[in-house]
């Protein structure tokens, strides 16, 4: 073996900003360092950098992860983003409004995480459903029901300990009538194994039944005592209910809503606002490499933090951009409201228009042309916008171009005018 070339390797992959799996380092050795001779070396090598857990594998190995860089920036991100608008949207909505948002992303998620259970059904057959109270037809529909009324039980019992008794009354919300009764409230006495979609093959092996419960217990001390921040635990969570599996039915659904719940009860209510269960169904497959990951690398969780994380920014800025359209189009309407002022029809429209496409500017000959006008009058009509304070003016080159105010600039103004009054 050449040891200089070994460590030279690893200097290589540890202060490489993207955090490969086994199998892109194996493809990245030269001759002659074999994936045999490098590999164990190197995974130590992480672990000596990495936050070592508690928790335990199949092989009373402790779990592990490395923090890194791409995973400090999401978790800031989030922190600052999410909680800033979720501010603003508390502050600027509502009740009506904030009622229907949070009663969508319930069902939302009901449906989604259902979904990636195996459940057949649409949105639509789920709003109808849930808002008509309509029994369920089959079990697909009976676990999506049953996700609502589990989501709605961890809505209302946010200062509850998650405790074992938590997690039970949680996983009977869920299997209601799915089960017989002997088996409800009760950890799985068998296998356990997860089979691929197609029925053929085993895709993981969770540990033995025996050990559910001690593995349950460690988890709940974990959840309960463990120094780590609320986000990357969150995901931890989620990831160890996958691989403990420690019911019959439905361990994704109580993984995602138990980590879920933990995020509400440590100061993160922005995620009340849409369903983290979309968008692990947009991407399922990233969602079960990063867990083959996990086992394939040494129980290192990097691979499940680093696709949880960025699962969450995006969802985070998938949601809060359709927040801030409606956080703008209502912060023009609380601005008019407290000036007094009225919009001509077509003013609203443009108005909209502007919003709806997330236009950065929009000049004369856009606005003539938009809705067929003269140039006069469309000069007029956007000058006006300018006069009553929503527009900004600026000249580029030989035309100008109107800027719609962000709604943190309305919103600061519609603050100064309630204070003069």
């Amino acid at each position: 073996m050449d040891h200089q070339l070994v460590f030279e390797y690893i200097d290589q992959f540890i202060n490489n900003k993207r955090y490969m799996d086994k199998k892109e380092i194996m493809y990245r050795l030269g001759f002659p360092v074999t994936m045999d001779e490098f590999w164990p070396i190197f995974l130590e090598k992480r672990k000596e950098n990495g936050i070592k857990l508690y928790l335990k594998d199949k092989n009373n190995q402790e779990f592990w992860f490395t923090l890194t860089d791409n995973i400090k920036r999401r978790v800031v991100f989030i922190e600052e983003r999410a909680k800033k608008k979720s501010v603003i949207f508390e502050k600027y909505s509502d009740y009506d409004f904030k009622k229907s948002v949070l009663a969508n992303a319930l069902i939302d998620e009901a449906f989604f995480s259902s979904t990636i259970e195996g459940a057949v059904s649409s949105k639509e057959r789920t709003q109808e459903l849930i808002k008509n109270n309509i029994t369920p037809e089959n079990e697909s529909e009976q676990l999506i029901i049953n996700s609502y009324e589990a989501l709605k039980f961890i809505m209302k019992n946010l200062q509850e300990p998650i405790d074992e008794n938590m997690i039970l009354t949680i996983y009977n919300s869920l299997t209601m009538n799915m089960l017989e009764s002997d088996q409800m409230g009760k950890y799985r006495n068998n296998a356990g194994y997860v089979w691929h979609k197609d029925g053929t093959r085993v895709v993981f092996e969770p540990p033995h039944y025996t050990e559910v419960p001690s593995l349950m217990e460690d988890l709940i001390d974990f959840i309960n005592n463990a120094d780590i921040h609320p986000v990357i635990k969150s995901c931890i969570i989620h990831y160890y209910f996958f691989y403990i599996q420690p019911f019959s039915k439905t361990n994704g659904t109580i993984g995602r809503f138990v980590s879920y719940l933990y995020l509400l009860k440590n100061g993160h209510d922005f995620f009340r606002f849409f369903s983290l269960s979309s968008s692990l169904q947009e991407d399922s497959y990233n969602y079960y490499k990063s867990i083959q990951d996990v086992e394939n690398c040494g129980s290192d969780l990097t691979f499940f933090i680093d696709f949880q994380t960025l699962m969450l920014v995006t969802a985070v800025n998938k949601v809060f951009d359709k927040f801030e359209k409606d956080i703008q189009q209502r912060s023009i309407t609380l601005f008019l409201d407290q000036t007094g002022e009225v919009l001509s029809a077509r003013q609203r429209t443009a108005v909209d228009y502007y919003i709806n496409m997330n236009k950065d500017s929009i000049d004369i000959l856009e606005y003539q042309e938009l809705f067929d006008i003269s140039y006069d009058t469309s000069r007029n009509d956007l000058n006006k916008l300018v006069d009553l304070g929503l527009f900004k003016k600026s000249r580029f080159r030989k035309q100008f171009l109107y800027k719609m105010l962000h709604y943190d600039e309305l919103l600061n103004t519609i603050d100064k005018l309630q204070t003069t009054y």
